[in-house]
């Protein structure tokens, strides 16, 4: 009982801690305006084309390079004159680490069901868990957004994404290679059609609620020159 109320206030002192709400308001803040989910569902259809074509690679690698450096423009040009300065707080090792324990744990769950439906000459196939496998590494950063910034549309990415994922790994009608690559693309290609489209409504909304503030200067009567 005793260290069951240490934890309980231990969570109700971590969600009040200001640090913890200064950095989640500036999570907030930097994705408010959807730039980054639409981003992120073209980054998905490049990897929808990876997996047609291996040779892909460069490509996605190109598409990655190119939004990286599109992002800031983008912000700079729609969310600055809006609400000002809109960064994601750098933290890239900890968000690295995060991301490779999270694929780990991934791997390890996708083996175990792999393993308890019979493996490689089990009724499920060699390749039967791809989607699966796919679905639940890319939920980690969505569940990462989720947790940091409390907004719930960011839930909904990681529930479409991991019951996505599980729902074409259950419906395939085999394990084959090509038949869950196939399962895969088309799971990638309505991820990123989520991501786009949620991401301009998104973007919409913070545009009509966000009109442009108008800087030093802009603002003056005409009829006083």
């Amino acid at each position: 009982m005793y260290i069951a109320l240490q934890y309980t206030l231990h969570r109700i002192m971590k969600k009040s801690d200001p640090i913890r709400l200064m950095q989640q308001a500036a999570l907030r803040h930097a994705v408010d305006d959807g730039i980054s989910e639409i981003l992120v569902g073209i980054l998905l259809a490049a990897g929808a084309l990876l997996v047609l074509h291996p040779r892909g690679a460069v490509l996605v690698l190109g598409v990655a390079a190119g939004l990286k450096w599109l992002l800031p423009r983008l912000r700079d040009r729609i969310t600055t004159p809006r609400v000002g300065s809109a960064t994601l707080p750098q933290q890239p090792f900890k968000l690295l680490a995060g991301i490779f324990i999270y694929g780990v744990l991934s791997g390890f769950v996708v083996l175990g069901l792999r393993a308890a439906t019979g493996g490689h000459t089990g009724p499920f196939g060699q390749y039967r868990w791809l989607p699966f496998f796919v679905a639940l590494f890319l939920s980690g950063g969505f569940l990462y957004f989720a947790r940091t910034t409390n907004l719930k549309r960011f839930y909904v990415y990681f529930a479409a994404t991991v019951g996505g994922g599980l729902a074409f790994t259950l419906t395939m009608p085999s394990g084959e290679r090509l038949q869950a690559y196939g399962e895969l693309i088309t799971l990638l290609w309505l991820l990123s059609a989520l991501f786009v489209v949620t991401g301009s409504a998104v973007l919409a909304r913070f545009i009509l609620h966000n009109p442009v503030v108008p800087s030093e200067g802009q603002g003056s009567d005409p009829h006083e020159q």
